[in-house]
């Protein structure tokens, strides 16, 4: 059993710690440390009523003249002004200077802003990439790609407005997407989930969604998969899940044996309902069936 210390106890430890150290101990130093911030609140609060000085972290305080300093410094280094990420103390820098270009500026540095490209100017960037590319680029491939989509409302706009071959998405038959999961089933040797198929939204936007799909193709849908908010399970799939249990264990699943069994509540209203939807003899009814048969019978209910 842990040792209750007194708080006159644990004022006793500090101070003997304090007078080995020479100083104030650290949380650390101290073995009872978590014992002293449930008494006292807070270690520097046991500190305080040992009478030692509470432990302060103090961050280093830095003057206008030793930030401009860091900041021309690590220019020096980079052979360029530094961005924010290159500057440990970009923090601190900003709330002195107000921003970060501003301690730049004060550092008599260039400020880095981010260009405003025309329209005119995005054009020749895409038309320079395919002329380097010896085709229309992909968006990958520009670096400007934000600020393309910002000025002509998608990239494949502004690939026109540059009298460039625009990006062709691949438009799938019903056949293709059907042979596409039948060469996977048997590439895995079983029906495949959605994450293991590329065309999954394409298949999913095609059927109604990925499991009418896989129907299509002649396969066992993927009732067992957890489902998202934006992916739930019908009725219809939760009854299937009901019955295929069942046919497992070679009985009526009780709601701990199913691991659907919250979805089940909330589409049913009771786990029992959902076994009633799905054909099963709810278990306090087959409960109760035992127990009439029982009175029936004259047997002595103990």
């Amino acid at each position: 059993m842990a040792r209750k210390y007194t708080k006159e106890e644990l004022i006793e430890m500090l101070k003997s710690r304090a007078e080995e150290l020479g100083r104030s101990p650290k949380q650390k130093e101290v073995k009872q440390f978590q014992t002293i911030v449930k008494r006292f609140g807070s270690f520097n609060k046991g500190l305080e009523a040992a009478g030692l000085t509470p432990n302060k972290k103090r961050r280093k305080k830095y003057t206008e003249a030793e930030l401009i300093e860091i900041l021309q410094q690590r220019a020096e280094e980079l052979g360029r002004s530094p961005k924010k990420r290159e500057i440990k103390q970009f923090q601190t820098i900003v709330n002195h200077f107000g921003t970060f270009n501003k301690g730049l500026e004060a550092a008599g540095l260039t400020p880095r802003r981010r260009r405003d490209y025309t329209k005119e100017e995005l054009i020749e960037m895409l038309k320079a990439k395919a002329n380097e590319l010896g085709r229309s680029p992909k968006r990958r491939e520009v670096k400007q790609v934000g600020a393309i989509t910002k000025n002509f409302g998608s990239f494949n706009k502004a690939l026109e407005v540059a009298g460039l071959k625009t990006e062709e998405r691949k438009v799938y038959t019903n056949e293709e997407l059907i042979e596409i999961l039948q060469k996977k089933a048997q590439e895995i040797g079983r029906a495949p989930k959605a994450e293991e198929v590329k065309q999954w939204n394409t298949i999913s936007k095609h059927f109604g969604s990925f499991n009418k799909g896989l129907i299509a193709a002649g396969l066992t849908p993927n009732i067992e998969h957890s489902r998202t908010r934006t992916n739930p399970y019908t009725k219809q799939e939760l009854i299937e899940i009901l019955q295929k249990k069942a046919e497992e264990i070679g009985r009526v699943p009780k709601q701990k044996e199913v691991e659907q069994r919250s979805t089940i509540r909330k589409r049913f209203g009771s786990f029992n309902k959902g076994l009633e939807a799905a054909g099963l003899t709810p278990n306090n009814k087959r409960k109760n069936k035992s127990l009439n048969l029982k009175l029936e019978m004259g047997e002595k209910i103990v």
